[in-house]
């Protein structure tokens, strides 16, 4: 398992995934350029997320969106995927001096594995947070 930074080659297969599900197709200019990431199992990629990170001196909060999977991965795939995801997501955060990560979701599949991994819904069903130090 590894993670990739997504780049021209990555963004074609990120846009395979959003076309399937018919998400919106966000140009690969608007992508953080060094936190889009692609986590692999073995050759094959199976999920995707866009990580902001706080500009040093301003804010200490991160923002995860877009958590998108390969339509063909299977279900064990796709948990150890978003597992190596998720992980590597927290570690960077926390690098960066981030005191909490956030996200939107809608899925519900993806808000319970989130809740899993310990993010805390705080608007039902649409915003989750995960704090690493005490506000």
């Amino acid at each position: 398992m590894i993670i990739k930074i997504i780049d021209q080659n990555l963004y074609k297969v990120l846009l395979g995934w959003w076309t399937h599900y018919n998400f919106p197709k966000m140009p690969f200019s608007m992508l953080p350029t060094e936190t889009s990431y692609m986590a692999f199992v073995g050759d094959k990629p199976i999920c995707a997320t866009l990580l902001f990170l706080p500009i040093p001196g301003s804010y200490k909060v991160g923002w995860t969106f877009f958590f998108s999977k390969n339509p063909d991965a299977t279900h064990d795939e796709a948990v150890e995927g978003f597992k190596l995801l998720n992980d590597h997501v927290e570690d960077m955060c926390q690098l960066n001096g981030c005191i909490a990560v956030f996200t939107f979701v809608g899925n519900e599949s993806l808000v319970h594995r989130l809740e899993t991994s310990g993010f805390i819904p705080v608007e039902p069903g649409t915003l989750m947070t995960k704090t690493f130090v005490g506000l």
